[in-house]
């Protein structure tokens, strides 16, 4: 019905605005600019039409397309039909279209979004999706069920658990939902209602009892992916003796989740041990830890996060305290917590966290720790000490997070971090229950969702490239063989059009812009924009930057120098100039890793993100894209 609405206002829908509809979906116009189709367009039995020798030459000429594939495209042809090839078993300008917008033409390679990475690495081996812990607030029944102070008949009333069973409430579910494998929480204690004296995990505002998190948690952890979920708690609100709580709400909400030492030890052979300041000699891989949950405990971290009631202020607590080690609150007798801990440890893995030292110093051979670096220090360090950020990450594990305060949460450059060798870079992806609201965190979650969201079957592990790994150092010194750094990538793109794009308002079909940035090393990073351009009648978006000119010949292409390819992220959004509110709106958006994508004229299906932040294709489904013509070329690296 949108579709057709601006060509049939009346709804009866007359065969000459029928074709005018389907001329601007499949394109035609745009195709036939293209001076590397024209010449196989104006040789078959037909204008318009490709014959089976030139099907093959454009495949290897314009796509680039593998051996196997070219081989194959005569038995491709015999699979169609009219209206996609003609009479003459020729392909057809419809067929043509409908290939060039298909799944097995994407811009990013589709054999990637299958699991294709080794996963018998280390974890320090893995690029990690995580979630940081300012987490947007609970939706609907949720919030009314998780309310402090609700009593067993309330929470009966509303549901229960089984409500977790039927839709999506809540940022943490969104989060585990789509393959968040490092989730952080906050803990306090309630202060005030019913539930006073209770353990609780901060949100942005609002504030869920640990028991339910722990639910929400036990219920969607592995449901996307089996491979492992490193929980990772920030206890800096809470005295030693509530610390002391936390592992029997872990044994009790997680049970045989909880990744036990005695596995760990059985899978390398290692002797038993229970001190938390140990943990296990080396790192499992994630097939070691399918299914399991690793309980990490973050350090207490000045300013890491200005605290919702900021009487007293986490800054202000005494470093010095035996139980500041490990984030907690300082009181007369912080020892319980440590004992508590220590039990824990014994039964199930926990590893402490610790404020990464800028002098890399290496763990003794039976501790492992991860690092926490705030961006700030991540940024200052990437520009002076880049190559020493590399050789420490092959080996030891560190999470990146962002500064700021939990009521105005933003991001960082999370690419920058995975340039870097850190494994795991933390990202906000708050909201107050509205796609504006989760659109306002921007481009990093955007990033974030193109690291993870296709690549090796969206588990939320991406093994990084030979020169980031623990190997790459070993082949150094063990041969001439060295495992060299990639090269760099030129990537020049133009967007011939866009169609089946989403409105900003019901009819509004206001001027459509489009920005293709590249998130990555600092060098690396660019963003280039298309003006605004108001769509044709039935949606189908072009720009002036990509129109041929009245010669013939072809604009100068968007074009990036990307000197680390495999950390770097595409990211392309298209923005609608809001005519009623004003200012430009997302409307939609896509994004891939750089070293994952396809020369050749390709479609770049688009999506939306929900109102919990989980990004989905529009409701044009697969008629909503991007054709554009790319070319990828290596080039000799940057000294």
């Amino acid at each position: 019905g949108e579709l057709f609405s601006a060509v049939a206002p009346t709804g009866l829908v007359s065969f000459p605005a029928f074709w005018a509809v389907l001329e601007d979906l499949l394109m035609v116009q745009q195709l036939w600019d293209q001076p590397g189709l024209q010449k196989y367009l104006k040789e078959g039995s037909s204008p318009g039409t490709i014959n089976l020798g030139n099907w093959r030459w454009f495949l290897v000429q314009v796509q680039d397309e593998a051996r196997e594939i070219v081989e194959s495209a005569e038995e491709q042809l015999k699979k169609l039909g009219l209206p996609d090839v003609d009479d003459h078993a020729q392909l057809t300008m419809y067929g043509l279209s409908r290939f060039l917008s298909s799944y097995s033409n994407t811009f990013f390679e589709p054999r990637r979004c299958r699991q294709h990475c080794e996963m018998n690495r280390p974890l320090s081996e893995y690029w990690i999706s995580t979630a940081h812990h300012v987490h947007g607030d609970l939706g609907g029944a949720l919030a009314r069920r998780s309310k402090l102070g609700a009593t067993s008949d309330e929470e009966t009333t509303s549901g229960g658990a089984s409500s977790h069973n039927t839709e999506p409430k809540s940022s943490l579910e969104a989060a585990l939902s789509s393959g968040c494998r490092v989730l952080s929480l906050a803990l306090d204690v309630a202060q005030e209602g019913r539930g006073s004296g209770q353990l609780v995990v901060l949100l942005q505002q609002d504030r869920i009892l640990l028991p339910e998190a722990l639910q929400i948690i036990d219920t969607y952890a592995f449901r996307a992916t089996t491979m492992p979920l490193l929980l990772v708690l920030h206890l800096g609100r809470l005295t030693a003796g509530q610390s002391a709580l936390v592992p029997e709400h872990l044994r009790n909400g997680l049970g045989n989740r909880l990744f036990k030492t005695a596995s760990l030890e059985e899978s390398q052979g290692l002797s038993k041990r229970g001190s938390i300041s140990l943990g296990a000699a080396a790192l499992p891989t994630p097939v070691d830890a399918q299914e399991k949950i690793v309980v990490v405990l973050a350090p207490n971290i000045p300013n890491w996060d200005p605290s919702l009631d900021p009487d007293p202020a986490p800054s202000l607590r005494d470093p010095s305290s035996p139980s500041a080690g490990f984030g907690l609150a300082p009181e007369t007798d912080p020892f319980a917590a440590l004992e508590a801990w220590e039990t824990a440890a014994k039964e199930f893995l926990v590893w402490p966290g610790r404020c990464l030292d800028s002098q890399f110093p290496h763990q003794l051979l039976m501790e492992v720790a991860v690092n926490f670096l705030p961006c700030d220090e991540l940024q200052r360090l990437e520009k002076g000490k880049s190559q020493q950020m590399l050789e420490y990450h092959r080996q030891y594990l560190t999470l990146a997070f962002p500064v700021a305060t939990r009521a105005v949460p933003a991001n960082f450059n999370v690419a920058l971090a995975w340039s870097s060798g850190v494994q795991a870079a933390a990202i906000c992806s708050t909201t107050t229950g509205s796609a504006a609201a989760a659109d306002a965190s921007g481009g990093p979650v955007l990033a974030h969702i193109g690291r993870f969201c296709q690549d090796n079957g969206g588990c939320g592990y991406i093994l990084k490239p030979p020169h980031m790994r623990s190997e790459a150092h070993v082949s150094r010194q063990a041969s001439d063989l060295a495992c060299s750094e990639p090269e760099s990538l030129r990537l020049d793109v133009r967007l011939l059009a866009a169609r089946g794009l989403p409105q900003v308002h019901e009819g509004s079909n206001g001027p459509v812009s489009a920005v293709v940035s590249i998130w990555g090393a600092s060098g690396d990073c660019s963003r280039q924009v298309y003006r605004a351009s108001r769509p044709s009648l039935t949606g189908l978006v072009t720009w002036s930057e990509s129109h041929p000119s009245v010669d013939g010949s072809m604009p100068k292409p968007m074009s990036f120098l990307i000197t680390e390819p495999a950390a770097a992220i595409f990211v392309l959004e298209l923005l609608e100039t809001d005519m009623v509110l004003g200012g430009a709106q997302r409307v939609a958006f896509f994004a891939a890793p750089c070293d994952g994508l396809r020369t050749g004229l390709r479609w770049i299906p688009l999506w939306t993100l929900s109102s919990m932040g989980d990004p989905r294709p529009t409701h044009f489904g697969p008629l909503s894209g991007v054709l554009v013509q790319a070319t990828i070329r290596t080039e000799p690296r940057r000294q």
